[in-house]
C-alpha cells in the first residue's frame, strides 16, 4: 500500500510538471517556495487616454509606465532548488503578438501605427531568463524582486512605429514574472484598455492668392525700407487639441534671404520691379524658409486659421516699378 501510494504522486508529480512547461501558467509554485510573506501577486496600470498628433515623429515615445518601484517592496521572494534549474523567467502575454520595429521585438496593440516596447533583463525581446540571485546555499538560491527579475529597468513604453489611426489599447499581461521549466508565476503586471486619439487638419485651400496693398517707392523711405503690408491666412479644418506647424519654402524664383523670409521677385521680364522683394512674416516677425513655426494648438473641432503678414520691402539700390509678384509654398504639420 505504501509503495502504490508513493507511486501515484509520483505520476501525478510528472504529469503536472509536462502540463507546465506546455505554458506559462498561473499555477503555484511546486519545487520553488515563497519567502518573507509573499505569495502570487498582481498589479494593473493603464497608459491612460493619449492624443497623438499625427505626423509626430516614427519612434517617438508616447507615454511609458515604470514598473518595478511596486514590486520592489517585495524583497525576498522565493527559493528554489540548485539542481532544479530554476530561473527568473520574463514573458508577455499570449494576448499581445509581437512585430518587428527597427530590430526590436515590440508587441502589437491593436492599433495601427503603435505598439509596446516591454523593458525587462537588459533587452526587450521575450521571454527572457536571468540568473542573478540574491543569496545562495549550497542547496538552494534564493531570488528577489531588486535584482532577479530586471533590476530597475522592468517598463512599458507606447511607441509610434508607423502612420498611427484612433482606437483602443487591448488590455492583457503586458509583463508576468515567474520561474522556467514550469515552475509558475510570481507576478503579473495587467494593462487595461486606453483610448487613443489621432487628431490633425486639412487644408481649405491650397491655393492661396493675396494681393498685394499697393506700394509706391517714396512709401519706402517714409515706412524704412518696406510697404504694402498685407494680412492672409490659410483656413484650416482641425481636430481639437491639435498641434499646429507650418514651414514656408521660396517658390520657383528662391529667397532673397531665407533667414529673414523674403522672396524673390517673380521675372516677368522688364516689367519686373527692381530694388524689392516679398517677405513674409508671423505676428509680425519675419518666417525662417524651410524651418516649421509653430503656430498653437486648437481648441476645439472645427474652422482654424493660421494668420501671416506679406509685405514689400527694399533690398538694396535703387527701386524701380513694375510687377512685383513671387510665389511660396506652405506644408502644413502636426506634432
Amino acid at each position: 500500500m505504501i509503495m502504490n501510494y508513493f507511486n501515484n504522486n509520483l505520476l501525478r508529480l510528472v504529469i503536472v510538471s509536462v502540463l507546465m512547461l506546455l505554458s506559462f501558467n498561473s499555477f503555484a509554485l511546486v519545487r520553488c517556495h515563497f519567502v518573507g510573506g509573499n505569495t502570487e501577486g498582481s498589479e494593473t496600470v493603464s497608459f491612460g487616454d493619449i492624443i497623438i498628433q499625427r505626423d509626430a515623429p516614427v519612434g517617438t515615445v508616447l507615454r511609458s509606465i515604470n514598473l518595478w518601484q511596486r514590486y520592489l517592496s517585495h524583497g525576498n521572494v522565493a527559493d528554489c532548488p540548485r539542481t532544479g534549474g530554476y530561473l527568473p523567467l520574463i514573458d508577455v502575454g499570449a494576448e499581445f503578438t509581437r512585430v518587428t520595429f527597427n530590430g526590436e521585438e515590440l508587441f502589437q496593440t491593436g492599433i495601427p501605427g503603435i505598439a509596446i516596447r516591454v523593458r525587462a533583463i537588459n533587452t526587450n525581446r521575450m521571454p527572457r531568463t536571468s540568473g542573478t540571485w540574491c543569496t545562495a546555499s549550497d542547496t538552494t538560491d534564493r531570488w528577489c524582486a531588486r535584482y532577479s527579475w530586471g533590476y530597475e529597468s522592468n517598463s512599458i513604453e507606447l511607441v509610434k512605429i508607423g502612420k498611427t489611426e484612433s482606437g483602443s489599447i487591448k488590455s492583457g499581461e503586458v509583463l508576468i514574472r515567474g520561474f522556467t521549466n514550469g515552475e509558475g508565476r510570481v507576478f503579473t503586471t495587467n494593462l487595461t484598455a486606453s483610448k487613443i486619439t489621432t487628431v490633425a487638419c486639412s487644408v481649405i485651400n491650397t491655393n492661396i492668392q493675396v494681393n498685394m496693398n499697393p506700394a509706391n517707392a517714396t512709401d519706402f523711405r517714409k515706412n524704412s525700407g518696406v510697404a504694402g503690408k498685407t494680412d492672409f491666412k490659410i483656413d484650416l479644418d482641425c481636430d481639437a487639441s491639435t498641434n499646429v506647424n507650418v514651414t514656408i519654402d521660396p517658390g520657383s524664383a528662391g529667397a532673397e534671404n531665407s533667414a529673414n523670409g523674403i522672396l524673390k521677385l517673380d521675372n516677368t521680364g522688364g516689367q519686373t520691379a527692381s530694388g524689392v522683394g516679398l517677405q513674409i512674416l508671423s505676428e509680425g516677425v519675419p518666417v525662417q524658409f524651410g524651418r516649421p513655426k509653430r503656430i498653437g494648438t486648437t481648441g476645439t473641432d472645427g474652422a482654424y486659421s493660421v494668420p501671416l503678414q506679406a509685405q514689400y520691402v527694399q533690398t538694396g539700390g535703387d527701386i524701380t516699378a513694375g510687377a512685383a509678384n513671387a510665389s511660396a509654398t506652405f506644408t502644413m504639420t502636426y506634432q
